[in-house]
C-alpha cells in the first residue's frame, strides 16, 4: 500500500482522537456546519483577539477536513498565542501538525511536531512525548522513511500501551491514544511488508475500540476497514471483504460524506474490488464516488482570518 494511501486511511484515527483540546473534538459530525459558523461569528466580533476562540475555530475546521481554513486559523492562533504553559503551547503545535498530516503535507508538519516533542520531553511529560512520537510516525511514513517510521511508531506504543508488548505497567492514556499509537504500528508494518504482523496491532487496537465505542462507531467501522485491507495483503480476501464493506458502512452513516477522509475510503474499497474482480459492486462504488466528488464542501464559507496576519508568523523549525 502507497505511503500516501495509508496517510489517508490513518485520517479516520486523527479524527477520532480526543486527548487534545477534547472539549473541542466531542462534536457530532452533523453538527459542525453550525458549530463552525457560530464560532466564526465569535472569532468575527470584538474577541477575535481571543486565540482560544480562534484555536476552537481551527480544530472544528480540522475535524470537518477544512484544511487550508483550518491552517489560516492555527497560524492565527499562533500569532495571537499567549499561554505561560508550556505544554500548551505543545499541544497547539501538536494539534496543527496533525492538520498538516491529514491533508497530506508531511514535511510541514515534521518541524512543528518535532517542536512540540521537544516541548514534552523538556517538560517530562510522558504522555504527551508519546503522542509526539505517534505523530511523528506517520509524518515519517508520509515521506517513504519506513525504518525511522517504525522506530517512532514503537516508542509510542511503548509509552502509550505498555500492556501490548512485554513493557510492565498499564498506561494512563485514553483509548483514543491506544488506538492511534497500535493502528499508526501496523499501518507502518504493513507499509513495510510485515502484513501478518500488522494483523495483532490492529486487532488490539479494535478490541479497545469495542471495549470503548458503540459498534457503529467512526473508530469501530475505520479500525475494520483497516483491518479488512490487511487481512487482504495476507491473502484472505474473503473476510477481508466483509471487514472493509462493513467498516464502510458505518463510516458512511457517521461522518459527513464530503469529507475528504471517507472520499478516499471508497477509493481505497473500490481499488479492492476492481482487483478481485467484483466489477458490479465496484461500479457502484465509483458512481457514488463520482457524485460526492461534485458536491461542494458544505464548510467552503469560512473567510474570517486574516492572509498578511496568517503570512507574518514565522513556525518554528
Amino acid at each position: 500500500m502507497r505511503s500516501s494511501i495509508i496517510l489517508t486511511v490513518a485520517l479516520f484515527i486523527l479524527i477520532a482522537s480526543t486527548r487534545t483540546f477534547a472539549q473541542y473534538a466531542q462534536i457530532d459530525p452533523r453538527t459542525l456546519p453550525a458549530e463552525i459558523a457560530a464560532q466564526e461569528t465569535i472569532v468575527a466580533s470584538a474577541a477575535s483577539k481571543d486565540w482560544q476562540a480562534w484555536l476552537k475555530l481551527a480544530v472544528l475546521l480540522e475535524d470537518a477536513g477544512s484544511y487550508r481554513q483550518s491552517e489560516d486559523a492555527y497560524r492565527q492562533t499562533i500569532a495571537l498565542l499567549r499561554a505561560p504553559d508550556p505544554l500548551t503551547v505543545a499541544d497547539v503545535f501538536d494539534h496543527m501538525a496533525t492538520m498538516y498530516i491529514a491533508s497530506g503535507r508531511p514535511s510541514e508538519a515534521e518541524p512543528i511536531e518535532r517542536h512540540a516533542l521537544a516541548i514534552r520531553e523538556y517538560q517530562h511529560d510522558k504522555l504527551g512525548a508519546g503522542v509526539s512520537h505517534m505523530h511523528m510516525a506517520m509524518i515519517l511514513l508520509g515521506e517513504n522513511a519506513l525504518r525511522p517510521a517504525q522506530a517512532e511508531a514503537q516508542t509510542a506504543v511503548n509509552l502509550l500501551v505498555p500492556e501490548y508488548g512485554d513493557h510492565a505497567g498499564v498506561s494512563v492514556a485514553t483509548p483514543e491514544e491506544k488506538m492511534n499509537a497500535l493502528v499508526d504500528l501496523s499501518l507502518i508494518q504493513s507499509a513495510s511488508g510485515a502484513s501478518q504482523t500488522a494483523l495483532a496491532a490492529l486487532q488490539g487496537a479494535l478490541r479497545i475500540a469495542h471495549e470503548n465505542y458503540p459498534d457503529d462507531s467512526i473508530p469501530v467501522g475505520y479500525i475494520e476497514f483497516t483491518l479488512g485491507q490487511t487481512l487482504w495483503k495476507t491473502g484472505d480476501a474473503t473476510q477481508g471483504d466483509i471487514l472493509m464493506d462493513r467498516g464502510v458502512q458505518k463510516l458512511s452513516s457517521e461522518i459527513s460524506w464530503s469529507h475528504p477522509a471517507y472520499l478516499g475510503t471508497l477509493r481505497q474499497y473500490k481499488v479492492f474490488l476492481l482487483a478481485t474482480k467484483q466489477q458490479g459492486k465496484a461500479q457502484q462504488i465509483a458512481a457514488k464516488i463520482a457524485t460526492l466528488e461534485k458536491l461542494d464542501h458544505p464548510l467552503v464559507s469560512f473567510a474570517v482570518a486574516s492572509a498578511s496576519a496568517a503570512n507574518s508568523h514565522n513556525l518554528p523549525k
